[in-house]
């Protein structure tokens, strides 16, 4: 494989029976997916935001963070839930810090049409600049 070709996987949505994820016809506890993707050498295990009842992702990744040592942690939020670019910034940072630097986030839309391409860009603009500099003021169509 190509040196700069990372490998990962995505989890879905994880709703509130997840104590463990399901795979096949078992249920697998999603630490013990984490410690297999560990195993398995991929670089980031992803983790997605979905519709209410789901989990939220960011504890989640918590857990990961600390039965594993050397994946990376991705978060998959979207914009159009409510989650605030400043509440994910703070959020991801925790998370960076709990895993020694493993953190990754994206930001993603299932919506179609150009509002929710709009509110994608405003909120992945407004998510770069916090966690960039210490302080930032910014009005936005979607978020100030």
């Amino acid at each position: 494989m190509h040196p700069l070709i990372r490998l990962g996987m995505e989890l879905p949505a994880l709703g509130p029976a997840a104590a463990g994820t399901v795979v096949g016809e078992g249920l697998i506890p999603l630490d013990d997916v984490a410690r297999l993707a560990e195993d398995a050498a991929l670089d980031t295990l992803w983790l997605s935001e979905g519709p209410s009842p789901g989990l939220d992702p960011m504890p989640l990744a918590g857990s990961v963070a600390r039965v594993t040592s050397t994946l990376g942690i991705g978060v998959a939020v979207r914009p159009s839930m409510g989650r605030h670019p400043s509440v994910v910034a703070r959020d991801i940072t925790t998370i960076d810090l709990l895993s020694g630097g493993r953190a990754a986030v994206a930001v993603i839309e299932d919506g179609e049409g150009p509002l929710d391409v709009e509110r994608l860009g405003e909120a992945a603009s407004l998510l770069r600049l916090l966690l960039a500099e210490e302080e930032v003021t910014v009005a936005g169509r979607f978020y100030e």
